[in-house]
């Protein structure tokens, strides 16, 4: 006899325990932007310019002071950013540098940066002077105004005091920089 088997099927659900996880929203870094400074806001500003360098600002109209290379004055940003506009020689040969990297991080002061960085390796003075004659030209010929300044005084006080001895660096300053320290050499 044939039996026939029954198939029985059985449904087995399975119960999940749910956990709570706090949910951590992740968010988007924020971008700073520039900073905004006030009109009236100080900035420091270093003098790289021997002897005392005076600048009258642009805007405020107050007088700024420094008595010697390496000083450091307080400048409005106001006057900063109304000599940078007008590209003054105070700024772009420089005669003084911008010592708050904020202000230099704002785009529109890209321009001084970048002056900044092309003449950071080239500003010591004793540096400059102790390079090989035709570095010492190159150098020179290409820093800016502010540096081929300090190089000049540096000479001439050092040919004053009589511990300066390149005739031949003496007469490379005089060439490029259109002095005449020649005849102040004994």
């Amino acid at each position: 006899m044939a039996v026939a088997k029954k198939t029985t099927t059985t449904k087995v659900s399975m119960a999940k325990e749910t956990v709570d996880e706090p949910v951590v929203e992740a968010k988007a870094p924020e971008v700073k932007g520039p900073k905004k400074f006030e009109k009236d806001e100080l900035i420091p500003c270093r003098s790289v310019t021997p002897g005392m360098l005076l600048y009258n600002g642009q805007k405020s109209g107050i007088p700024y002071t420094w008595t010697s290379s390496g000083d450091v004055a307080y400048l409005e940003y106001q006057d900063l950013l109304a000599g940078m506009v007008m590209r003054s020689d105070y700024i772009y040969d420089p005669l003084f540098v911008i010592e708050d990297e904020e202000v230099l991080e704002d785009p529109k002061w890209i321009e001084v940066k970048k002056l900044y960085e092309s003449m950071e390796d080239a500003f010591d003075v004793n540096e400059i002077l102790s390079l090989p004659l035709n570095l010492f030209r190159k150098t020179l010929t290409d820093a800016p105004k502010g540096v081929r300044n300090a190089v000049k005084s540096a000479v001439a006080t050092q040919i004053a005091k009589g511990t300066f001895d390149s005739f031949q660096k003496v007469k490379i300053i005089d060439e490029v920089c259109g002095t005449d320290l020649q005849i102040t050499m004994k």
